[in-house]
């Protein structure tokens, strides 16, 4: 060792304004040992060699014990000895920055877990959930939680820490835990005073869980793998050529028998050609506007299928092999437990995104030996929303453990439940896991004033502050309008007032709401319902008025069926100023998404038309949920936050009503699954480490064991209670359920 670099790092602390040791003696490791053994909280880092656990080595460890800083240089003092032990036998908290990496290291080479633990991270994520161009870098917090406390003035993260080490190496890594602890404690206070501990808890104990399955892997057989890769390449060609064979001939000729139409499939300007000469006059052929036409337009049908493989062979195929790890034969990827919602992603690569077609996952099966454990839970987001909607109809499914899905299909197809068929039940589930401007109505855009019908999506739409951009307008259909003070508009159709929330056309037109609509883009001044609420009040009952069931009342005369529309996604605000008064989209999945997502998810083919009548039928069924949606979007315009059941925040800093509605329940869902992965984690130590958590997805825990018969009936059950145990405390008035299963791929144990 280098004594004189030592001295030096050293010195170059103290200029910095604090003081800290390197151990380079395996006899001082002792002293820093007892040391975390005696204190509350010792901050921990680590700097290696590598990413990969297997692949690298740890080179410094630094610590922070409220006594002394420490760096530890494992290259000379031989590794970390009594230190390692000590830090998995103190119940001092152990603080660090994304402390899963710091688990994951000191996992694989010691065998040692981190309890209990503060991320601040993690920490830092819980407290700004949703806040958008907000950084959780080290660095970044210290700033904002400390300022004048920073971390270090430059990043020396990614340099070489296998062979000898500068000054400014060893003073970096100091610098990680210098002032650890005063976070850990400024953070800690936002926690608790924000509500937020119980989210915090949740977080931190899915680390270790999370780390294991991470060093775990997930096994892939090539050579299932590559047979499927075969049989979608030969799909896509099927389908390309099915395609092609009901296409018209790009000149307008007729095609000769055995001969097809030569189009460029993968070009959109050719497919919308091509489209055309079929006389479908769209713009566009993205998956949105495609699938609107794919119930009427066998094409239209085809050239999906044909997409659908052909992103099959480009994103699953031969060379989604080379994420193997060849010194493990495994997959491992990165889970990420903050989308916005509080649900986890994963990367290098997506294992949460690999289709749920059985094909696809009994290529990930369990080597010679083993077999795989797995267990979802049943319909989680659909008890949530009962939870949460408290709607008497979906909540005596659950309560009386009946079929949703099977429920859902009877409201939309007005059939008794025992006639629901499996083609009914099957358009449910995306309705269930899921108005408009009449025609003539005249819409600023940034050329004048233009008619609803007749705008583009290349115009772009004043929302009453800017001129926004926005996804075109969709047909809606005909539907029951009313007028006042010149706007037609359905009964239910939200506008927004100077209060900065919306409410239902029919209440803003009614005597009982004296409010005003936001400041117009014409008239640039509040559209006051005075006039309105003074009649009534002054005649009383109005002859012509009749009383709708909620006690609104609706001039008769005014009331008519007119065709309707609505401009789809005009701007962050999702609103537009038509005849001089500001409207707005409806919030939750509307018919164009609902008929996308049916088509994506399920495969199933519905017209918009269809989809506006199921999505009509389900909220006068669900009238519940409908109230809900409406409740939890005034509150989110008014707060501009979201919350699930756990008490997990995001804040939406721009309104974005699909997301007030579907964060607390993916949110709360995901709250459940990752407070059951500890529990199912903990369970599993008796196994002696035979069972093992490979991956996890939004509502499903995936074990490999050894095929001993008796104990992988012990590990089911084990696995099952876990995620009850996990999920129940957020579910009181619905049952939590658990299916669990076994096989030798994860595609038969589901």
């Amino acid at each position: 060792m280098d004594l004189s670099v030592v001295r030096r790092a050293e010195a170059l602390g103290v200029a910095e304004g604090f003081q800290f040791k390197i151990i380079y003696k395996a006899e001082d490791l002792k002293v820093v040992a007892n040391e975390i053994m005696e204190v509350e909280a010792v901050g921990v880092d680590l700097e290696t060699t590598g990413l990969l656990p297997h692949a690298s080595k740890i080179r410094l460890c630094s610590l922070n014990t409220g006594k002394g800083v420490y760096v530890v240089d494992l290259f000379e003092t031989g590794g970390l000895g009594c230190v390692a032990q000590a830090l998995a036998a103190s119940k001092a908290v152990k603080v660090g920055q994304n402390l899963k990496f710091e688990q994951k290291m000191l996992m694989y080479h010691y065998g040692i877990e981190l309890w209990p633990i503060f991320d601040t991270f993690r920490a830092s994520n819980i407290l700004y959930g949703g806040k958008k161009d907000l950084s959780h870098s080290l660095k970044d917090i210290y700033q904002r939680e400390l300022p004048g406390n920073e971390a270090q003035k430059g990043d020396l993260g990614g340099s070489d820490w296998s062979g000898s080490l500068t000054a400014e190496q060893y003073l970096y890594s100091a610098q990680d835990v210098v002032h650890m602890l005063i976070l850990r404690q400024n953070m800690k206070h936002k926690l608790v005073k924000a509500g937020l501990n119980r989210i915090a808890l949740i977080e931190f104990q899915a680390v270790l869980p999370e780390s294991s399955m991470e060093l775990n892997g997930l096994y892939l057989d090539p050579v299932r793998w590559l047979e499927l890769a075969a049989k979608h390449k030969i799909q896509m060609l099927e389908n390309q050529e099915k395609a092609l064979q009901i296409l018209p001939h790009p000149k307008g000729q007729i095609a000769l028998p055995g001969m097809v139409p030569s189009w460029n499939l993968r070009s959109p300007t050719q497919k919308l050609q091509a489209l055309r000469l079929l006389g479908l006059n769209i713009d566009s052929t993205n998956e949105l506007v495609l699938a609107m036409y794919a119930a009427e337009y066998p094409a239209v049908k085809a050239l999906i299928a044909y997409t659908k493989a052909s992103k099959m062979v480009t994103s699953f195929g031969e060379s989604y092999l080379k994420h193997i790890d060849p010194s493990t034969g495994r997959i491992h990827t990165n889970y990420y437990p903050y989308l916005v919602s509080g649900r986890y992603s994963s990367s290098d690569p997506n294992l949460q995104q690999i289709p749920r077609h059985k094909d696809f996952r009994r290529c990930f099966a369990a080597p010679p030996g083993r077999v795989i454990v797995a267990a979802d839970y049943s319909q989680i987001e659909l008890r949530v929303l009962a939870e949460i909607s408290g709607d008497r109809l979906l909540l005596s499914v659950y309560q009386q453990n009946r079929d949703a899905h099977r429920q859902t299909a009877a409201l939309i197809s007005d059939v008794a439940l025992e006639e629901v068929t499996s083609e009914m039940r099957q358009y449910a589930k995306p309705v269930n896991f899921g108005l408009c401007v009449a025609a003539g109505q005249r819409v600023l855009t940034h050329v004048g004033l233009v008619p609803i019908e007749e705008v583009q999506d290349w115009h772009l739409v004043w929302d009453g502050i800017e001129w926004v951009h926005h996804d075109g307008v969709i047909f809606k259909g005909y539907k029951e309008v009313m007028s006042y003070d010149g706007l037609l508009a359905t009964p239910d159709h939200e506008v927004y007032t100077d209060e900065g929330y919306k409410i239902p056309f029919r209440v803003a037109a009614s005597p009982l709401y004296s409010g005003r609509l936001a400041v117009g883009g014409i008239e640039e001044v509040p559209i006051r319902y005075t006039a309105f609420d003074r009649r009534c009040r002054e005649e009383g009952e109005i002859e012509g008025y009749v009383v709708r069931y909620d006690g609104t009342k609706v001039q008769e005369s005014y009331k008519s069926l007119m065709p309707v529309y609505d401009i789809l996604n005009a701007g962050p605000k999702h609103r537009f100023t038509v005849e001089g008064k500001i409207v707005s989209n409806c919030f939750g999945m509307g018919a164009p998404k609902l008929v996308t997502y049916a088509m994506k998810a399920y495969g199933v083919s519905m017209s918009e038309k269809q989809a506006l009548r199921f999505r009509e039928k389900y909220f006068q069924g669900y009238y519940g949920v409908r109230e809900w949606h409406r409740k939890v979007v005034a509150e989110g315009q008014k707060t501009r936050m979201s919350h699930t059941l756990a008490g997990r925040l995001r804040y939406l800093e721009e309104d974005d009503y699909t997301e007030y509605i579907n964060t607390p329940i993916q949110g709360s869902a995901a709250d459940g699954l990752k407070s059951s992965l500890p529990l199912v984690y903990r369970r599993l130590q008796k196994y002696g480490g035979r069972a093992k958590l490979v991956h996890m997805v939004h509502d499903e825990i995936i074990i490999e064991t050894d095929d001993d018969p008796e104990e992988v009936a012990c590990i089911q059950k084990d696995l099952e209670l876990g995620m009850l145990e996990g999920m129940q405390p957020f579910l009181s008035k619905v049952p939590v359920v658990v299916e669990g299963a076994t096989g030798g791929s994860w595609g038969e144990a589901h």
